[in-house]
């Protein structure tokens, strides 16, 4: 149409999955470094961005200074896949940015972080401003929500709001259990209290190996480990009860997962065997101490390392 000289009609998008993201102090960042080098790391970075975008189906909106937007479910048809297509982009964008140095030829200043949030719903894609300047951008209460998920986020984390992680759960159920945790309610400017969740990276293999030592011992049963049964029961409909976490504290993953004290499992644990090893794991300790900081919960009841 703009070839033609004619301006498009705006274009209704009943459902599509928007991510937000910044750059952690880059405003710092930009006033203590020249233009050029400000430049030279924004087209490093994005560079990524985009080749992930490319990789995962993602339709890339526009990017403001430090802000990057995209959607999916814009051109083509993810009806299926929108949300767990943008949900796996954001937790590769936010490892990428970590990978990105500042300044290549400066290395006391560190890497990048990434701060993103993610959000679904309807929106409008139309293109703005005059047909020899024409800028294609979305509209809608979708696109705020996406951005204050990604202001209310924190430093190298990826916030989804509870109608994006409904629709994990419907387009990928295994996967959701594993990556979804629940934040809580988060005030958010203009909207009030919203129940957010988190969008964890993948588990590392050390936690892989104890889920599976666990399975059978958590549940009593000698099948096969299964990521699902050991997570515990979930809400049926997660909308009604979006504050309960995908992981059961409750359980022996969820422990291992959320940090409540570690101490006390690893006292009943053979280090020879495959799970002591993983226990004993750095990625393990380490994810139970920063954890067991962020919400201290009190020891198990039982005794002695017991799960029955």
């Amino acid at each position: 149409a703009l070839l033609r000289g004619d301006r498009p009609a705006p274009e209704r998008k009943e459902l599509v999955t928007i991510f937000f993201s910044d750059i952690v102090g880059f405003t710092s960042l930009s006033s203590t470094m020249p233009a050029e080098k400000v430049s030279d790391m924004l087209d490093r970075f994005y560079a990524q961005l985009d080749a992930l975008a490319e990789v995962h189906g993602i339709f890339k909106i526009e990017t403001i200074g430090d802000a990057y937007l995209c959607a999916t479910n814009m051109l083509g048809t993810q009806d299926d896949s929108h949300a767990i297509r943008m949900a796996r982009f954001g937790i590769e964008a936010v490892a990428a940015a970590e990978r990105i140095p500042v300044d290549p030829r400066d290395p006391s200043k560190g890497f990048l972080r990434l701060r993103a949030g993610i959000h679904s719903g309807p929106c409008t894609a139309c293109v703005l401003g005059g047909l020899r300047h024409p800028k294609y951008t979305l509209l809608g209460d979708t696109v705020n929500t996406a951005s204050r998920m990604e202001s209310t986020s924190e430093p190298g984390r990826a916030q989804c709001s509870s109608r994006t992680a409904a629709l994990l759960r419907e387009q990928e159920p295994q996967w959701a259990d594993w990556h979804l945790a629940a934040r809580g309610l988060v005030e958010v400017k203009g909207k009030g209290s919203m129940s957010t969740y988190w969008i964890l990276p993948d588990p590392t293999p050390e936690l892989d190996l104890a889920a599976a030592a666990l399975a059978p011992t958590a549940r009593g049963s000698s099948g096969p480990a299964s990521p699902c049964r050991m997570l515990g029961p979930q809400p049926q409909t997660p909308q009604a009860c979006p504050e309960i976490s995908m992981h059961n504290n409750s359980d022996a993953l969820g422990g291992v997962r959320h940090g409540s004290s570690l101490e006390a499992y690893e006292g009943g644990f053979d280090p020879g065997s495959p799970l002591g090893s993983a226990m004993d794991s750095p990625s393990v300790r380490g994810l139970g101490r920063a954890a067991a900081k962020e919400a201290p919960r009190s020891p198990p009841a039982t005794q002695g390392g017991g799960f029955g």
